[in-house]
């Protein structure tokens, strides 16, 4: 169980100090080259979720990822004896989770500043990403499992 918080608590400091940095040194709106061809950093406020959905909708996004963190940190107890990677992927989604509540609650919105200069992605942040990574860990999990184990 503590692996799990670990994880989470390591991509929520990690999350926020990449968002105070970019607040602080980054020309809002305006990409940045960070590694050419690749990835640009752009700050972006999203003010709803991917490809521009939902905007607006704050405390509609508060209210679900508070339940989905309290359900999280049932699954993290609930498998605290499971295999490494099985804590790891929810340490990852509950930190992408709660990076971003932070976000929302704070701010009324979240820092976005990741963006793939090699095809047409939304502008992500750093607890997107572990949310994503958590989230395809959690399906590979699932379709892999001998046991029939319940992971949800």
């Amino acid at each position: 169980m503590l692996f799990s918080f670990l994880i989470a608590i390591f991509v929520i400091i990690f999350d926020q100090l990449i968002k105070y940095w970019c607040v602080m040194n980054l020309p809002f709106q305006q990409p940045q080259v960070f590694i050419p061809n690749f990835i640009n950093l752009t700050y972006l406020h999203n003010y709803g979720a991917g490809w521009g959905m939902m905007q607006g909708r704050t405390l509609f996004f508060i209210f679900i990822t508070m339940f989905v963190v309290g359900y999280l940190c049932y699954l993290i107890y609930k498998h605290q004896n499971d295999s490494l990677i099985v804590r790891c992927t929810y340490g990852l989604l509950l930190g992408g989770a709660v990076g971003n509540l932070i976000d929302r609650v704070r701010l009324g919105y979240v820092i976005d500043m990741i963006q793939l200069d090699f095809i047409n992605f939304p502008v992500f942040n750093i607890a997107d990403a572990a949310l994503t990574l958590g989230c395809i860990a959690l399906i590979l999990i699932i379709f892999t499992d001998q046991e029939g184990k319940d992971y949800l």
